[in-house]
C-alpha cells in the first residue's frame, strides 16, 4: 500500500525539496518580470522582457531542465552566469537545491557549510542543510536543523511538516500528531500535514478522521493522487469497494508510473472478484518496478486463482529470485510443483522453505512425501529421523508424534486420538491431510479418502493442504 513511511517517507521529503526550487524559481522569475515592466513608463510584451533580463531567460531554462530531470545540464547553466550574479545568495540557494536533487551530497554538503558560515539564519540554507541530513541518513543532524528553523520561526509551516514526518517515520505517533495539528493551526488546509495526520488517523483505526484530512485534500486539490489513493484505502475497508475501485482507477490515470498504485488497484479489483484486471494491474506494476518482490507475489497468486499455473510457477520463482527470504513464496512454489506431480521440484521447494523455517513441521512432512512419492522410502525416513530430533516433545507432542509416524509407518491411531484432542480445528485439519497422506502410501486409498473429506468438509482454504486434499478427491472423481 502506498504509505508516508519508511523510504517512501524519505522520497517524499526530497520531492518537498525539489518541489520547493521551483517555488523559488517561480517567485524568482515573477519577481525578476516584475521589476523588467516597472522599469518601463509602457508595459510591454512581457515575453520580450523576459528574453531582455538574463536572470528570468535562466530561471525559466533552469525549471525547464529540473522538470525534464536533466541535473547536469542544470548545473552546467549557472556556470554561464556572470560572477556577479553567481555570488547573488539567491542564485546560491538554487545552486545548492540542484545539488541535493541531483543527488551530488559532497558538492552540496561544501556549499551549504559555506553559505550557512555567511549566513547562520537564512532558512532556505538550513532547509538545505536538513535535506541533506535526511540524505546521508543523520536524523540527529535533520532534527537539530529543524529545531533551528523553528527557533527562529516558530510557525515555519514546511518545518513543522518536515518534522511531523520524521517522528511519523520514527513510529513517534502522538508526538507526530501534535506536530501536525500544530502545523495545521498557523495552515488549516496545509497538503502535507494533512496527509500526515490521515495517515496517523488511520494507524489508530479513527477512520472517519482520517477520511476527513484526505478530503479537505481533495476539496482544495482535485487530483491530489496520494489523498485519493488513502482514501480509497478507507473505502476498501469500510464495504464501499466500488468507490474504491473507481478512486483508483482514476488515480492511476492521473499517476500511471506509480507501480505502488498499481499494486493497490490490482489488491482491490482481486477482493472484487474482477481478476482479470487485477492480473493486468499487477502485471503493469512489475513493468514499472521490475525489482519489486512484493508485486510478484500479487501477480503469482492472481495467475494461480485465474488456473494459470505455468505462469503462477513462474512468478513465484521470479519473487524467490528477488528475495529468498520470502520463505513462503518457496511454499506456494512447492504446492503448484506438488500439484503438477514435479516432486523432485515440489521437494526442493520445500527443502527451501524449512530452511527459513525450521520449526514448520508441515514443510517437513510435505518432502517426506515427495521422497515417497519418487519411490524412495529409505530417503524419506532417514529425513524424517533426522527432523524430528529438532522437535520439542514436551510442547509439540502431537506435531513429533505424527512426524514420527513417517519413520516407524505405523501407530496411525495413537497419531489420530492425539490430533483430536487438539484445540484449534484448523490444526485438526491440516494434520488430518497428513494422516490420509500416510495411509495412501501405505495402500489404504479409502481410508485416505475419509481424511481428505474431513480436510475439504472444513471449506476455508486458508491453509495449503486444503487445496491438496481437493485435488486428491477431484483427480478420484476423474
Amino acid at each position: 500500500m502506498q504509505c508516508l513511511q519508511g523510504v517512501g517517507m524519505e522520497v517524499k521529503q526530497f520531492f518537498l525539496r525539489f518541489v520547493a526550487v521551483i517555488i523559488v524559481l517561480s517567485g524568482l522569475i515573477a519577481c525578476q518580470t516584475q521589476k523588467a515592466v516597472s522599469h518601463k513608463e509602457v508595459a510591454e510584451d512581457v515575453e520580450k522582457k523576459e528574453s531582455d533580463n538574463p536572470r528570468i531567460e535562466f530561471a525559466y531554462k533552469l525549471k525547464n531542465l529540473l522538470q525534464q530531470e536533466k541535473w547536469e545540464d542544470a548545473l552546467k547553466l549557472f556556470d554561464k552566469l556572470p560572477p556577479e550574479e553567481q555570488e547573488d545568495l539567491q542564485i546560491q540557494n538554487l545552486k545548492l537545491s540542484v545539488l541535493i536533487s541531483a543527488n551530488k551530497i559532497q558538492d552540496a554538503e561544501k556549499l551549504a557549510n559555506l553559505l550557512e558560515k555567511e549566513n547562520p539564519e537564512n532558512i532556505d540554507i538550513l532547509f538545505s542543510q536538513a535535506t541533506l541530513a535526511l540524505a546521508t541518513n543523520n536524523a540527529k543532524k535533520r532534527s537539530e536543523y529543524l529545531h533551528k528553523i523553528l527557533k527562529i520561526n516558530p510557525k515555519n509551516i514546511v518545518a513543522l511538516t518536515e518534522q511531523g514526518y520524521d517522528l511519523y517515520s520514527m513510529r513517534n505517533y502522538a508526538k507526530a500528531k501534535k506536530v501536525f495539528l500544530k502545523a495545521l493551526q498557523e495552515e488549516p488546509k496545509h497538503t502535507g500535514a494533512l496527509l500526515g495526520l490521515g495517515q496517523i488517523n488511520y494507524i489508530e483505526n479513527n477512520l472517519a478522521n482520517a477520511e476527513k484530512n484526505y478530503e479537505l485534500i481533495l476539496e482544495k486539490e482535485p487530483q491530489n493522487v496520494m489523498a485519493m489513493a488513502e482514501l480509497a484505502r478507507i473505502k476498501s475497508e469500510t464495504n464501499r469497494m466500488l468507490e474504491a475501485l473507481n478512486d483508483m482507477e482514476k488515480v492511476v490515470s492521473l499517476d500511471a508510473k506509480n507501480a505502488e498504485y498499481w499494486i493497490d488497484l490490482g489488491v482491490y479489483c482481486s477482493q472484487a472478484g474482477r481478476k482479470e484486471r487485477a492480473n493486468e494491474a499487477f502485471k503493469k506494476a512489475v513493468a514499472l518496478d521490475p525489482q519489486s518482490y512484493f508485486a510478484y507475489i500479487y501477480l503469482a497468486g492472481i495467475n494461480d486463482s485465474l488456473g494459470n499455473k505455468e505462469e503462477a510457477i513462474k512468478y513465484y520463482k521470479k519473487v524467490i529470485e528477488l528475495y529468498p527470504k520470502y520463505y513462503f513464496a518457496y511454499e506456494s512454489l512447492g504446492v503448484l510443483l506438488f500439484e503438477k506431480k514435479d516432486w523432485n521440484g515440489a521437494g526442493r521447494a520445500f527443502i527451501e522453505a524449512l530452511s527459513y523455517a525450521p520449526q514448520n513441521c508441515y514443510y517437513a512432512l510435505m518432502i517426506s512425501l515427495c521422497y515417497h512419492k519418487i519411490n524412495n522410502p529409505v530417503k524419506a525416513k532417514e529425513f524424517m529421523q533426522k527432523y524430528i530430533r529438532t522437535i520439542d516433545r514436551t510442547k509439540n507432542a502431537t506435531e513429533y508424534f505424527l512426524c514420527r509416524l513417517f519413520v516407524d509407518m505405523f501407530g496411525e491411531t495413537d497419531v489420530y486420538n492425539r490430533i483430536m484432542k487438539e484445540k484449534m480445528i484448523e490444526k485438526r485439519k491440516r494434520m488430518m491431510f497428513y494422516l490420509g497422506a500416510f495411509h495412501e502410501i501405505t495402500g489404504n486409498r479409502n481410508i485416505a479418502e475419509k481424511y481428505y473429506l474431513e480436510v475439504y468438509s472444513m471449506q476455508i482454504p486458508s491453509f495449503f493442504e486444503y487445496r491438496l486434499a481437493e485435488a486428491n478427491l477431484a483427480l478420484k472423481k476423474k
